[in-house]
């Protein structure tokens, strides 16, 4: 329950530092956070499945690039699990139409 690995997922289209660092923030808070790492390991087998369900449907056919990650989700997966995801709507919204197309580039990069 020790051993982390960071690094290991491979995004589709660069990002991995990306990836790296929100896997860094996971791995800090299991580390640090005895309550949040006895709840994520307690129900973990659903969560793989509850994942697994979402991003490969049943009937959905496998394919040689299932190992790939959208950065994107991804990150926002880990932040979700961690507690600092935002949401993208109620984060990216401004009456500024300049400031609205960047804040929702930056959420949805």
């Amino acid at each position: 329950k020790n051993v982390f690995f960071l690094g290991y997922s491979r995004p589709t289209t660069g990002g991995l530092a990306a990836l790296v660092e929100m896997q860094s923030l996971l791995v800090h808070k299991l580390i640090v956070d005895s309550h949040h790492r006895s709840e994520l390991y307690s129900n973990i087998h659903d969560r793989i499945a509850k994942y697994n369900a979402y991003y490969y449907p049943k009937g959905s056919k496998k394919t040689h690039s299932d190992h790939l990650v959208f950065r994107g989700l991804y990150t926002a997966d880990v932040a979700r699990a961690i507690g600092i995801d935002r949401p993208i709507v109620s984060s990216a919204f401004s009456w500024n139409p300049w400031r609205f197309i960047l804040n929702l580039q930056l959420e949805i990069l």
